[in-house]
């Protein structure tokens, strides 16, 4: 085989070759190249997978659980600001590289009442 290179110079994608080789599903690799391809913030649920892809939900939800085993997909249920859970997915170009991902804010701390903050319980200084 010989290759014909374009050199890039924008929209594209770099990809380790371990995981453009990956022994395996095609459709394990086709599914990280296309989440590594994505800005971060986009949707990568199951379901806006299968609105890109032609195949369905059980090859998606088994590719994404191979590449989680692999250690690229970091999957971690967290409580929003508004106490709701949500799924936060990181993704990792090479597994084990790389500083840990950054957690979420924590939630505020709920505000003292007003009396326990002017101290209304407290006896004054000068008793």
């Amino acid at each position: 085989m010989i290759h014909v290179r374009t050199r890039l110079t924008a929209d594209f994608t770099v990809v380790a070759n371990a995981l453009a080789q990956r022994p395996g599903s095609a459709v394990t690799v086709g599914v990280a190249i296309y989440i590594l391809s994505l800005p971060d913030g986009a949707p990568v649920r199951i379901d806006a997978l299968c609105e890109h892809f032609t195949e369905g939900e059980i090859l998606i939800s088994r590719a994404l659980r191979e590449l989680e085993a692999d250690g690229h997909l970091d999957r971690r249920r967290e409580r929003g600001p508004s106490g709701r859970l949500r799924t936060r997915t990181f993704f990792h170009d090479a597994p084990g590289d790389g500083p840990e991902p950054p957690q979420p804010p924590s939630p505020p701390r709920p505000r003292r009442s007003e009396r326990h903050r002017r101290g209304a319980r407290r006896s004054p200084a000068w008793v």
